[in-house]
């Protein structure tokens, strides 16, 4: 089972969460992305309107923050239809009166103000777990392709509540371009994942890589 990062007492704040997480993230994704594959296929990486990062030379600096900030906040307020206040960490956000809006950490991207989310950035470090979960058959991701975005899903349910965390590619010839990944908190939203992972379970037709991991 995945784990949330849960800080030490002695870094229980967001400026030492969000270094450590950028940290697991830089390494075991952004900086070994060019190694990992999705069905056999190479993972690149596109954000915004820049061009694909298909090798690790002339990145900017500040390239990887900016798209790790993006993985861990939201654009605007969100409905937690889930219960994100079962761990510690939940005591961070804007006092813990769940007002995504009042998050106490802000950022813009692209000019575009966006807060950070306390329970997607204690599971942000998920990405590349789950990817290297998939390629060894894990019973708990599955791979659905629509017409239009490839969806990297892992479910499960446990006693306390279900885990839906998404990883969304575009599908380019012989490549997989990462656009984005996040956990799926409200019930329109899971409901139409759940039902593209009932139909890889059904083992309907949904493209040439649809299979029951």
């Amino acid at each position: 089972m995945l784990n949330i990062y849960i800080p030490p007492k002695d870094k229980f704040d967001i400026e030492s969460i969000i270094k450590r997480q950028y940290k697991e993230v830089n390494e075991k994704f952004f900086q070994r992305r060019p190694e990992m594959t999705i069905e056999g296929k190479p993972i690149i990486i596109q954000f915004g309107e820049k061009k694909l990062l298909e090798s690790m030379d002339d990145i900017p600096d500040n390239y990887f923050y900016e798209l790790f900030f993006h993985l861990c906040t939201n654009e605007q307020y969100r409905d937690f239809e889930i219960n994100c206040s079962n761990v510690a960490v939940y005591k961070l956000c804007a006092g813990g009166n769940r007002d995504c809006n009042k998050v106490p950490y802000t950022i813009f991207i692209k000019n575009k103000k966006r807060y950070l989310c306390m329970y997607r950035l204690c599971r942000v470090h998920w990405i590349s777990k789950i990817i290297d979960e998939y390629n060894n058959g894990s019973d708990f991701t599955y791979f659905y392709e629509s017409s239009s975005n490839s969806y990297l899903m892992y479910y499960r349910n446990t006693r306390r509540n279900s885990i839906l965390y998404l990883i969304v590619f575009t599908r380019d010839r012989d490549k997989y371009i990462f656009k984005t990944a996040y956990p799926v908190t409200s019930s329109k939203d899971r409901k139409r994942f759940m039902g593209y992972i009932k139909n890889v379970k059904q083992n309907k037709k949904t493209d040439s890589l649809s299979r029951i991991c």
